[in-house]
């Protein structure tokens, strides 16, 4: 098992915003949280940065649970109400911002015109926040759009790597023939290649996008579990 890495940079950031309102049935949470999305779109997009585009999800619904002291919902026979919540996300493309300080303040803006219209920003739950070990949010994404070309490189070394590891066991008496094939995981999915001889072909892999929190660079790695011929050394 070998892994292979690479990187590049974003060439986008999102500014996640969450939209929530409660109330003692779903009616009126939705219409609360629908008052709260819109005014927050509304203002801003009344900022009128150039080519700023405003996303909006599906509406999230979910019952109100009584909770222990460690953060964890109860089992209960009668909900308390109703939460209702929509994801908002406005994307910038990087390229157009002048410098890193008028990227900062364009999502500063943002932020605040959220605020103003009561909108915070997306809160991890708590099994998330135990999980991850951060209980605060990270509202800012910088994304590459299309990760293809990181992932392909990506693979190629991860085969390189692969192919250092034959030669060692080569030099340890052990017979390695050719490279079978490739399984390796990457953005939780596991797809196996085979290569046959063409230990450096690569098949196209569907358009994915890779995200960091870190401006200056995104990384795509993988994890290949490679198959040889093996025999005993002569």
């Amino acid at each position: 098992m070998v892994t292979g890495e690479a990187e590049g940079k974003p060439d986008t950031v999102y500014i996640e915003l969450s939209a929530e309102a409660t109330a003692g049935n779903s009616a009126d949470a939705l219409a609360q949280c629908r008052q709260k999305a819109d005014a927050a779109v509304e203002t801003i997009k009344a900022l009128s940065i150039a080519n700023a585009e405003v996303l909006r999800d599906m509406y999230s619904f979910s019952s109100l649970a009584q909770t222990s002291p460690y953060g964890m919902s109860q089992p209960m026979s009668v909900p308390l109400g109703t939460k209702v919540s929509q994801i908002i996300r406005v994307k910038l493309k990087m390229a157009e911002q002048n410098s890193p300080e008028v990227l900062a303040t364009k999502i500063l803006w943002v932020l605040d015109a959220a605020n103003k219209a009561g909108v915070g920003f997306k809160q991890p739950d708590s099994l998330q926040a135990q999980m991850s070990g951060e209980g605060a949010s990270r509202p800012v994404f910088y994304v590459l759009e299309d990760a293809t070309q990181l992932q392909k490189q990506a693979i190629k070394n991860g085969i390189a790597r692969a192919k250092e590891v034959k030669a060692s066991l080569t030099g340890s008496g052990v017979k390695a023939g050719k490279l079978l094939g490739v399984t390796y995981y990457l953005k939780g999915k596991d797809r196996v290649y085979y290569y046959g001889d063409q230990t450096d072909k690569v098949d196209v892999l569907n358009r994915n996008a890779v995200s960091s929190t870190s401006p200056e660079k995104v990384k795509v790695q993988c994890v290949l579990t490679n198959n040889y011929e093996v025999g005993e050394g002569q």
